[in-house]
């Protein structure tokens, strides 16, 4: 794919409407090396998050904090938080 760098004009075809302009291209870059940074969180706050869900599952379940894993992604544009907790035993409702 070739670019008229002087007049700044994309080749004319199907094939130049799917691929980005290289502008476009250094944006879309940029976008992902920011998101990216963001969603390398801190070891502080995922352990912050985590101790939180700890004492949120405590009245639910028994769980121990080693069992519980979190993880912060990015995706889509956004952020996904996906927790994974391993209990020893889940709460009568009755008792909660």
């Amino acid at each position: 794919m070739f670019y008229n760098i002087e007049k700044r004009q994309r080749p004319s075809g199907n094939l130049a409407a799917l691929e980005p302009t290289p502008s476009e291209a250094g944006i879309e870059r940029l976008k992902a090396a920011m998101l990216s940074d963001k969603s390398s969180a801190s070891a502080k706050l995922i352990g912050v998050i985590k101790s939180d869900v700890y004492l949120m599952l405590l009245n639910y379940m028994d769980v121990r904090p080693e069992n519980i894993k979190l993880e912060i992604r990015c995706e889509g544009g956004g952020f996904v938080l996906e927790i994974k907790a391993a209990a020893e035993r889940i709460l009568n409702l009755s008792t909660v």
